[in-house]
């Protein structure tokens, strides 16, 4: 205390005015670790120990403030309540009746409720439970003594034991916001520093500025004790509401659906057929200021929702839309009905709800081939079989099946983190499971899902807002929003540790010529601008400036396209020239031109065939010549 007071009493009067105090109390508070006094908490602890009312602090006085503020903060700091919702609750019961309810009774007897219970505690760290223990917990939580657990005994379980763990994730969201925001380190935002923030949000979530009416508005719903900034306890119930996951906000996303179906399933059979599905797919697109679906863009995604291809769509279909039409990551257990699905709609022959043990076969060695395996004999496909058939009745369930789903995935995912393979078989692989509109791109959804999946496989927590948004930002090297294959082949390199290619180096440097140059973030460097990078290279080099003659020559032999300005990929031709990276040369395909190709179908192969058919083709070549200020192309 004595060093923080000598630092702050400037004029060695023994005394603090208020802005010393405040300055005096933010250091002493930081050094132990303690939160900053907000203004009300300071102004009324100032007013109680002023007691001469002159508006100093004396040093004794302020002994008896820390010790008094210490204690109080002990006290009164406002802790994330744990939520423990119902839809929290639903949720985990739910998991719980598709993991072990394996007959299908909606009643977990007594050998389910063992394996539940032993699963619980070895994710604790805890061993399992002895007969009697069990005996124990099954009479505690079978209250009607029927002899099997209800869903409702198995929520007031969870309501027991389990903690929401969302309020640990809300605050340190909050924390990275106020260390990003929080520019004068005052403890709270103001509507300067909180105008910021809000435009970044909508600016990451593809809209634009709030418009002052709009701000002040969300301002003023969050600033609840109105006193004109906000504190974390205020921000917290913003981050809860808009960047957590669906089903523990305030506005749950099963309620969302239901909603949805409410309207929609007109005929009451709970689920939606095509013209209600219409109705839906509208109603989302027009929530987000879009114009209604074409024909062709319905049947496109009809196509996509309809998981198991019987011609009508499930609220659990219609989850999943919701969640991908939202941008919000799929979680794991979904991961294992959409496999489960898919087999069942593959390999379930007779459409019974059964896997017989000629469709397993057929299931096993389709598994195989795709490891290079030979087909399974007799004894490996029975000692399969045994293992996946849980109670023994000589067919594979839905259930069942989802447990061997997630093993394998799980035991997918680990192999993948630890067996050495060639980036390009990574890159195909992880295209392949996580571009799910087939775009030859991954986009932002797409991107966190498979950065989640690889925090999980070493044992981390998902990503959090800022935290996805500067890893995506480190690999988007054109900047265009979407990951392109050699863009995921980099950060495969950087992430399997394998040093860097003449590509990677060459894409880096383009990106900090971007970063520098491209003052309008056009995407391109203008004349301009492009006179300013090269007049910057010269000096580098102790050459004069460019003349206008020596610049139009080096332009015009850089804008391949005549478009006038120059893209990166124009850029990196002079990059690899000039700057020559100290590393193997370029092999291979060129992955601009890749990646040009891939744009170009995702552009105009409009019906996603993987070719360009002549009217498809015909645009191309008409954008093309106009582009180029070019009449459009005649049949001849």
């Amino acid at each position: 205390m004595n060093k923080i007071w000598f630092k702050h009493d400037v004029n060695r009067s023994g005394a603090l005015d208020k802005v010393e105090t405040a300055n005096f109390l933010r250091d002493f508070c930081a050094s132990q670790g303690k939160p900053a006094p907000n203004m009300k908490t300071y102004q009324r602890f100032f007013f109680e120990f002023d007691s001469n009312r002159d508006g100093l602090i004396q040093k004794q006085e302020m002994a008896r403030f820390i010790k008094s503020y210490l204690d109080a903060t002990r006290e009164t700091t406002v802790a994330l309540p744990h939520l423990k919702s119902e839809e929290y609750i639903r949720e985990q019961v739910d998991k719980v009746w598709y993991q072990y309810d394996v007959d299908g009774s909606n009643y977990l007897d007594k050998p389910e409720t063992m394996n539940f219970l032993k699963n619980f505690l070895q994710d604790r760290n805890q061993p399992a439970p002895t007969i009697a223990q069990f005996n124990r917990f099954f009479q505690e939580f079978d209250l009607n003594g029927d002899g099997v657990i209800s869903r409702n005994e198995m929520a007031r379980f969870f309501k027991k034991f389990m903690v929401d763990p969302l309020d640990a994730k809300i605050a340190q969201m909050v924390e990275e916001i106020w260390y990003e925001y929080d520019v004068d380190r005052s403890g709270w935002l103001d509507k300067r520093e909180t105008l910021v923030f809000l435009k970044d949000v909508l600016n990451d979530n593809g809209q634009g500025p709030p418009t002052v009416i709009a701000y002040n508005k969300w301002f003023a719903e969050y600033d609840l004790n109105g006193n004109g900034t906000l504190e974390k306890n205020e921000m917290a119930a913003f981050v809860r509401k808009f960047f957590t996951q669906p089903l523990t906000v305030e506005y749950p996303l099963e309620k969302l659906v239901n909603e949805l179906f409410e309207r929609h399933d007109l005929n009451r059979n709970g689920a939606l057929e095509r013209r209600e599905a219409l109705g839906m797919i509208n109603e989302l697109l027009k929530r987000k200021g879009e114009a209604p679906a074409t024909l062709s863009q319905f049947n496109r995604l009809y196509q996509e929702i309809d998981l198991n291809n019987d011609g009508v769509i499930s609220r659990f279909e219609a989850l999943l839309f919701v969640k991908n039409f939202l941008n919000l990551p799929i979680e794991e257990d979904e991961d294992v009905q959409i496999m489960t699905m898919n087999i069942f709609n593959k390999y379930d022959a007779n459409r019974n709800g059964f896997l017989e043990r000629r469709e397993t076969l057929a299931l096993l060695d389709e598994l195989l081939a795709q490891r290079g395996q030979p087909p399974a004999t007799v004894a490996q496909f029975n000692r399969f079989f045994a293992e996946v058939d849980i109670n023994n009745d000589g067919v594979l369930s839905k259930a069942e099946m989802a447990k061997f789903c997630k093993n394998f995935i799980n035991d997918s995912q680990a192999a993948t983190a630890v067996a050495p393979a060639p980036v390009d078989g990574i890159v195909m692989s992880l295209f392949d499971k996580y571009d799910t509109n087939n775009s030859g791109f991954l986009e932002k959804k797409e991107a966190l899902r498979l950065l989640n999946d690889l925090l999980a496989n070493k044992g981390q927590p998902p990503a959090t807002y800022l935290e996805f948004n500067k890893f995506f930002s480190a690999h988007d090297d054109n900047g265009d929003g979407v990951l392109s294959r050699a863009e995921g082949a980099r950060f495969v390199r950087k992430f399997l540790g394998h040093p860097p290619t003449a590509k990677d180096l060459v894409a880096e440097q383009v990106g900090k010529i971007w970063l520098q140059y491209d003052t309008d973030r056009s995407g391109y460097l203008s004349r301009m601008e492009t006179l300013r990078f090269l007049n910057d290279y010269l000096a580098s080099k102790n050459l004069p400036p460019a003349t206008m003659a020596a610049f139009n020559r080096f332009f015009n032999e850089l804008d391949v396209n005549g478009d006038d300005v120059l893209s990166r990929g124009e850029m990196a031709k002079f990059v690899y020239n000039f700057y020559k990276p100290q590393v193997p040369a370029l092999g291979g395909a060129d992955d601009l031109v890749i990646e040009m190709v891939d744009k170009i179908f995702l552009k105009y192969d409009v019906d996603r065939s993987g070719y360009l058919e002549k009217r498809e083709c015909l645009r191309l070549v008409d954008d093309i010549l106009s582009q180029k200020g070019q009449p459009q192309a005649t049949v001849a």
